[in-house]
């Protein structure tokens, strides 16, 4: 097929290509283009008509497999270059040539497994490289080694089998974010080198992911000294089983560690070097079938937000947290997932300064639940609360007593089975601004069930049983904006069935099995604006 040459048109004669989308907004120096190009199976070239001027850029979803020489010879004011996502195998020494001003350039998600030497050598100005999802066996240095300003470099999902960087990286003065996860790297030992990342001695690298490696199962604190300025680390999906308990020393600054999915027994020890700053840890999907927590622990001090879900732990004791930093920091538990039964009265009295609180997926019975929340009386700045998937059947006036002191605006209960919700349930949680009762068995809901919520604004029933919209008490639904309602076994909307939904604003009834709405059904709704009644039998 003969070559055509990329033409660059003045914004005056600019047609935007077929299956393109090109926008223009005034810049500093000049009109600014961005055209977006995708879901066209037959593109094989970059549309050969560009605008002058063109800053932004991208190519997905197409059958493009060369990238030729000269691709963007007219458009050397591009600062964002996408192409993603597309069939490339070749990219040919001189496509690039002349993008003196490229900002960041993607080529994710294709099938490269080799660049020409020169490919890179106009990108002076590169902060931002994506080379992942593709099928590199090997970094293609000759070409990153140019790109000396470079902030943020990812490798990830290729078929690398060695991840030691070149020694040209020391001349980079910054890079931050290094990605080289999900590669097939030969490891030696099943553990990575100290010296693979040697050469980023001089950078300020402070995000590293070096993620599912096969077989990578040991650390030593030796393996980042010479990354100091680590936050952000992670270990995700690797086979470790525990961990050294100096391995932080030389990365005292960091704030995020990501240990999910490995094959941990416990919450490791930091004894020898905390990394005190640490804000955010994962320990998801691992092996941990009794929660405790070391003595040591209570020196991360700095703890915000920990997740422990998909584990294996029964029941929580009221000894469980003893050890976590006090006062607690703590503001984001996700427990979820990890076969709970049980959760004694004052287990969760440590954590009193919960904001959110993931206990979804669970096997928490009415009894359970109620004393597992008994923990949490003291913590006033609690808002959110996750507990789908339980076994909870029936919620009383009791159920929520001890949250009475909490900040709680937003609660989840879909597919716990529930087949009553007393009056009074919500009592105790005046603050309440969104319930999700989705996907359980509630064939009625008594009118006074709501009353005194009158900070409410979404109500969600959908999937249930109910046949007929919920009676609006005294002043329950005052502030009701949205009510979802689909998936139930409602006949027959009423003249007054809608009286007290004032500001009611979305009102979804599909899936039901209405025949008839009465005439002026609506009168009571005057801010309606989204009405959904598909799939009745109207």
């Amino acid at each position: 097929m003969a070559f055509l040459p990329i033409l660059a048109l003045s914004n005056a004669d600019y047609q935007c290509p077929i299956a393109c989308q090109c926008k223009s907004k005034p810049g500093h120096d000049f009109t600014e283009w961005s055209v977006v190009c995708g879901q066209r199976r037959y593109w094989k070239t970059v549309p050969y008509k560009l605008p002058a001027n063109l800053t932004y850029f991208r190519l997905m979803n197409s059958n493009l497999t060369t990238l030729r020489s000269g691709a963007f010879r007219h458009s050397d004011t591009l600062r964002t270059l996408k192409l993603d996502n597309n069939k490339m195998v070749t990219i040919e020494a001189a496509a690039f040539k002349g993008l003196y001003h490229l900002n960041m350039l993607s080529l994710t998600t294709n099938k490269l497994n080799y660049l020409a030497n020169g490919t890179m050598e106009d990108f002076q100005n590169l902060t931002i490289l994506d080379l992942s999802q593709n099928e590199f066996e090997e970094m293609p240095m000759e070409n990153i080694c140019r790109t000396t300003h470079l902030q943020v470099l990812k490798l990830n999902g290729n078929k690398l089998k060695d991840i030691r960087f070149n020694e040209c990286f020391a001349n980079f003065k910054d890079l931050r974010v290094v990605d080289v996860s999900n590669n097939p790297v030969h490891l030696v030992n099943r553990s990575v080198s100290t010296y693979d990342f040697f050469a980023l001695r001089n950078s300020p690298v402070s995000e590293l992911n070096v993620g599912q490696l096969p077989k990578l199962q040991y650390l030593t604190k030796d393996n980042f000294k010479f990354l100091p300025n680590l936050t952000s680390l992670n270990l995700r999906g690797n086979h470790f089983f525990k961990l050294p308990g100096d391995l932080f020393a030389d990365i005292p600054q960091l704030q995020s560690l990501s240990l999910e999915h490995n094959f941990l027994k416990g919450v490791p020890s930091v004894a020898t070097a905390p990394p005190t700053k640490l804000e955010s840890l994962s320990l998801r999907m691992n092996n941990i079938h009794n929660l405790t927590f070391p003595k040591d622990f209570a020196r991360l001090t700095n703890l915000r937000c920990l997740s422990l879900s998909l584990n294996f732990f029964k029941r929580l004791h009221n000894d469980t947290f003893r050890n976590v930093p006090q006062p607690s920091r703590i503001t984001d538990l996700d427990l979820s997932s990890c076969k709970l039964e049980s959760i004694e009265a004052d287990a969760l009295r440590p954590l009193k300064s919960l904001v959110t609180l993931q206990l979804y997926a669970n096997y928490l019975t009415p009894t359970a639940l109620q004393t597992a929340l008994y923990g949490l009386r003291f913590a006033v700045g609690l808002r959110e609360i996750n507990l789908d998937n339980n076994n909870l059947t029936v919620l009383t006036e009791k159920t929520f007593q001890y949250l009475a002191k909490s900040s709680l605006t937003k609660i989840r209960l879909q597919k716990c089975g529930l087949t009553e919700v007393h009056p009074g349930t919500f009592d105790h949680l005046p603050k309440l601004s969104s319930i999700d009762l989705e996907y359980n068995s509630l064939h009625t809901i008594e009118e006074c069930t709501f009353q005194g919520l009158r900070l409410l604004k979404s109500l969600f029933l959908k999937g249930n049983n109910l046949n007929a919209v919920p009676k609006a008490g005294d002043g329950t639904f005052n502030s009701l904006e949205t009510l979802k309602l689909e998936d139930n076994h409602i006949k027959h909307v009423g003249l007054e069935a809608l009286k007290g939904y004032s500001r009611l604003k979305l009102l979804y009834l599909s899936n039901n099995l209405i025949r008839k709405l009465d005439n002026n059904v609506f009168r009571h709704t005057p801010n309606l604006r989204n009405l959904r009644l598909v799939s009745n039998k109207l």
